[in-house]
């Protein structure tokens, strides 16, 4: 089959944004003049609306001297090109960068007339290279291309500046943000990334015994959801829920529950997502009456809790899920995991069919002083505006009581709230707030903020998402209306929800014994297979001590080095393919260690140099001495966590 140009280049597109390859195929009429023209020097240039978008003497020499003031090229730089013209900024890119190209082309005409003009299909092939079209596809690009501190570079022709004024300066931004995001998530990634994998294969045995969240798809379709968080606003009007309790499905997030348990209200969902022991938010409430959405990595205090029924969220971006899930078959796609309770209580929501999406006390933001909600269990904590220095400091208003509330030594808890306290204050942003002005909050908060916005896009038009929180940020994408009058559109039948769940109840399908025997064998095989490479650990261990060593004292024998060099790589590549690959939850136990060792080893090649030799041996030392410590003291996790699932087989049997 003949494909022409277009076809090529929208075929690569394909693999990654299918919808922007048929807004290209449907965007047929070109809605503003355009012309091909010649240049001084000879070469083709386009003009657009009488434009020229290159150079009209020497459109090589333009792209040229664009690409010689990128600030980095280097194998972990991202570079964000703003416009594809005719392509020739985008072809200097490709011919020549070493990093990844993200190209930014805003005008779908330009876009249409360069992909059917120019075939880069064997460019658009690779995989460090992506289109994208608008800032959301922008977003994604990055999820895919973005690593642990990225240098990321804009480059634009003249032509796009004159053009679009404001739309880079605000790409500009957006570049900044996504940086600080990307950086942060990262960050959390090799800081929890252990903690939250092991927490999830130790709580294996609990989540074969729950329920699964996936018998309530659909099943409250079109009833309104409210979903409760523990902003400062919730004191507000969360009196007005009970009022249409029986006509709304009621979510709440663990750190509002002593907030809801005040106003008697018994929510239909208590969401709880934290791997770690902060039963403060429940403690002295009646759960028992309550169902639990918990993820598997969820501390195992919570899987313990009297509720009345268990269901597991199965995060679609935590390791263990993905580990288990082989033997599930559960449809991950639409579970997803931002980092923050109250988005997995709005996406079980939507799980369940939940239309309209109501948030009340989803401030994001430091409103009046206040951080939570007055009678969560974090009201304590305040952000105030310092009287000498004008700036905003997080603290809590009495450290003493704080402290206590905490199910650990006082003295422990002052130090990590202490620390906490004076990393928030650094980290204060500002936000477009519900009031027109700018108001504080912290990157964890602006970085949600952004969450919601990208998920009420995506679902434009399916759901209706309304933010009736009487304070904080505003959130793009969502109506905002006061609860009372939210309530009184779209809250007007009598729901049982009980009688939902006890339906949905009969046909759960519990865990089969076929999937926990598959479980088992699991673990078992990722012992043996850890094991049989305790060997390759152990010699590559010896040998980046000993190229330390050498370097240590400038003493590089060019036979030995090369030797042990090439033994440390071909040790890494057999872990890698036997032990990391095929194992997601062996990869999120050491995802940091290995992540920056595999990422170096791609950037330069195998081919290591004196300059970077240092960085080599401490990332080869994190991985074969640090990280191997690491998975044979969570062996013994894996042992025991096969113990009680066999004895539970047998139990059941």
């Amino acid at each position: 089959m003949d494909y022409s140009i277009l076809d090529k280049n929208l075929e690569e597109i394909k693999r990654y944004n299918p919808l922007l390859v048929e807004k290209i195929k449907q965007h047929t009429f070109i809605e503003k003049s355009f012309d091909f023209q010649e240049s001084a020097t000879g070469e083709v240039i386009l003009t657009y609306d009488g434009r020229p978008l290159h150079d009209d003497y020497n459109a090589q020499a333009e792209a040229e001297d664009v690409f010689s003031k990128i600030p980095c090229d280097n194998k972990n730089a991202l570079h964000v090109i703003f416009g594809i013209g005719i392509g020739y900024l985008f072809k200097r890119f490709l011919l020549s960068a070493k990093g990844k190209i993200i190209l930014f082309e805003p005008n779908l005409d330009i876009l249409r007339i360069a992909l059917e003009v120019v075939d880069f299909s064997d460019d658009l092939a690779r995989k460090n290279v992506m289109i994208v079209q608008n800032p959301m596809e922008l977003e994604k690009a990055f999820e895919i291309m973005y690593f642990d501190n990225s240098d990321i570079t804009l480059s634009f022709l003249p032509s796009y500046r004159k053009m679009y004024p404001i739309e880079t300066n605000r790409l500009l931004n957006d570049l900044g943000f996504l940086k600080g995001m990307f950086a942060s998530n990262y960050k959390n990634l090799f800081d929890r990334a252990h903690a939250w994998t092991i927490s999830g294969i130790e709580n294996i045995p609990y989540t074969m015994m729950n329920s699964q969240l996936e018998e309530l798809r659909g099943k409250f379709k079109n009833v309104p959801a409210v979903i409760i968080s523990a902003g400062p606003s919730l004191d507000k009007n969360i009196h007005l829920v009970n009022d249409y309790r029986d006509k709304v499905v009621v979510f709440s997030v663990g750190t509002a529950s002593k907030a809801v348990d005040k106003h008697h209200i018994i929510p239909d969902f208590l969401t709880i997502v934290e791997q770690n022991n902060c039963t403060e938010q429940v403690r002295g409430i009646d759960t028992s009456e309550m169902n639990l959405i918990l993820q598997p990595m969820t501390h195992k205090n919570f899987h313990e809790m009297p509720t009345k029924t268990k269901f597991n969220y199965y995060a679609n971006n935590d390791f263990t899920v993905k580990w288990i899930n082989k033997h599930l078959n559960i449809p991950l796609d639409d579970y997803h995991n931002k980092g923050t309770v109250s988005l997995c209580a709005m996406f079980s929501a939507i799980i369940m069919g939940c239309d309209p999406i109501i948030m009340i006390g989803q401030d994001l933001a430091y409103s009046e002083g206040k951080c939570y909600s007055l009678n969560s269990a974090y009201s304590n904590i305040k952000c105030t505006q310092n009287p000498e220095t004008g700036e905003y400091e997080v603290c809590a208003e009495n450290m003493d009581e704080f402290c206590n509330t905490f199910n650990v030594n006082a003295e422990d808890a002052r130090s990590y709230l202490t620390e906490r306290f004076e990393e928030l204050t650094k980290n204060i942003y500002f936000v477009r707030g519900l009031n027109g002005k700018m108001i504080p909050t912290s990157a964890s908060y602006a970085t949600f903020i952004r969450y919601f916005e990208t998920s009420a896009a995506e679902l434009e038009g399916q759901k209706i998402f309304i933010n009736a929180t009487e304070g904080g940020a505003f959130l793009e994408g969502y109506k905002h209306i006061t609860l009372k009058e939210a309530l009184e559109t779209y809250a007007n039948t009598h729901i049982d929800v009980k009688k939902i769940i006890d339906e949905a109840k009969k046909s759960d399908k519990k865990i089969s014994q076929d999937s926990r025997n598959n479980i088992i064998k699991e673990i078992v095989e990722t012992i043996d297979i850890f094991e049989n490479l305790k060997p390759n650990f152990d010699r590559s261990g010896e040998n980046v001590l000993k190229l330390k060593n050498m370097y240590i004292n400038k003493k590089y024998a060019e036979a030995e080095f090369s030797k042990l060099f090439s033994e440390v790589i071909s040790d890494f590549i057999k872990i890698e393919a036997d032990l990391i690959v095929n194992n997601i939850a062996v990869f999120g136990l050491i995802c940091e260690q290995y992540m920056k060792l595999s990422n170096f080893i791609k950037a330069i090649d195998t081919n290591i140099e004196i300059e970077n030799l240092e960085e080599f041996l401490n990332l080869a030392y994190e991985f074969f001495i640090t990280a191997y410590q690491v998975i044979n003291n969570d062996m013994i996790i894996f042992n025991k966590v096969k113990e009680k699932l066999c004895d539970s087989c047998y139990s059941a049997s």
